[in-house]
């Protein structure tokens, strides 16, 4: 077999048994949230050619691609401009909750769905830039390239998900979690930041 047919194969066998699990354990449906970090990051890259166009991943339903961009996110801790290198913040280790230690970040970020702890996905709107303070993916502050940059969604991904009302209940690039509970953060935060 050639590697496209392995690759298709293990995919259908993957999706069918994360089918089975949601269906057959509705208390427990997450398979993924039974795997070892090395599987779990095979799992993601291998959901990304699933047919059905959402997952459940890590306990949060997201768009079959970005379970492989949340966790390659987490390989590039830095960033660098002219050779200086400036650590990124992981999700709760912004200078925010330094000058807020009243305020606890939620389990999760609201715009990409990473776990407190964990480095934000490529893209989200909550990630400070460890230099300027601001928004780390609008910034003005001119970074060495990176392979980073392009984790990020493509024109045809912005398009085809970017604005679909349906999929109000995603993380990452294509919307947010509706529910609260899914959310990261605190009202004080989303005011500190500028709106997606």
């Amino acid at each position: 077999m050639q590697t496209e047919e392995i690759r298709t194969c293990y995919a259908l066998l993957f999706e069918f048994l994360t089918r089975f699990q949601a269906e057959q354990y509705p208390a427990d449906p997450d398979l993924t949230s039974h795997l070892s970090p090395r599987a779990k990051e095979i799992a993601a890259h291998v959901m990304t050619f699933f047919k059905d166009d959402t997952v459940l991943f890590d306990g949060i339903r997201m768009h079959r691609t970005w379970p492989a961009k949340l966790i390659d996110a987490q390989k590039y801790p830095s960033v660098s401009i002219d050779g200086v290198s400036f650590n990124r913040y992981a999700y709760g280790k912004e200078p925010f909750w330094q000058e807020h230690p009243e305020s606890i970040p939620r389990e999760r970020c609201h715009d990409c769905g990473c776990r407190v702890g964990q480095l934000h996905g490529p893209g989200c709107c909550v990630e400070t830039c460890p230099r300027c303070g601001d928004q780390f993916w609008f910034c003005d502050c001119n970074f060495d390239e990176s392979e980073l940059w392009g984790l990020t969604w493509t024109e045809a991904d912005e398009e085809q998900y970017g604005d679909n009302e349906e999929n109000d209940l995603l993380v990452g690039r294509y919307g947010k979690p509706k529910e609260a509970s899914n959310s990261i953060g605190t009202d004080e935060q989303a005011e500190s930041v500028k709106k997606c």
